[in-house]
């Protein structure tokens, strides 16, 4: 970041020619650079910036070289699990009372026909009544209730 507050994209020349012309499945631009989804046949492509309004699912993991990377686009990012098992996973409540305000987060509608993944921004958390309160990129505010 600037000192002026503007963000700062490092390492673009990096970055391969085709990765330039690709365009983006979200907001249909070919400009800026794209990162494709990491299964094999999958072509679809998305800006960083646009990736999570568009339900890609971003995985980074420490391996042997270093750090490696995952993209799954909504069309192939695993489906939902038996919600039962969410609700005995500690971990899910962990990250939830670890949000804050102003955090975007990715999440699915518990028991919903769509297995499509909707974006928001974190408004409350309230923790004690294991409730966040999330603002969708649509504008509807939504409740969400997390696991004990």
């Amino acid at each position: 970041m600037s000192e002026d507050g503007q963000e700062i994209v490092a390492g673009g020349e990096l970055i391969t020619h085709a990765r330039w012309n690709l365009k983006c499945l979200y907001c249909s631009s070919t400009k800026g650079a794209k990162f494709q989804c990491s299964v094999k046949s999958c072509v679809r492509a998305y800006h960083p910036t646009c990736a999570l309004a568009a339900g890609v699912l971003v995985e980074t993991v420490v391996d042997e070289q270093g750090y490696a990377s995952s993209y799954q686009c909504r069309f192939h990012r695993p489906r939902r699990y038996n919600l039962q098992y969410l609700e005995d996973d500690k971990r899910i409540a962990e990250y939830a009372n670890k949000l804050q305000p102003g955090d975007s987060i990715q999440a699915r509608f518990a028991g919903g026909e769509t297995d499509t993944p909707f974006v928001g921004v974190v408004m409350e958390n309230c923790q004690s009544e294991q409730l966040v309160i999330i603002e969708l990129a649509t504008g509807y505010v939504h409740s969400m209730h997390t696991a004990n």
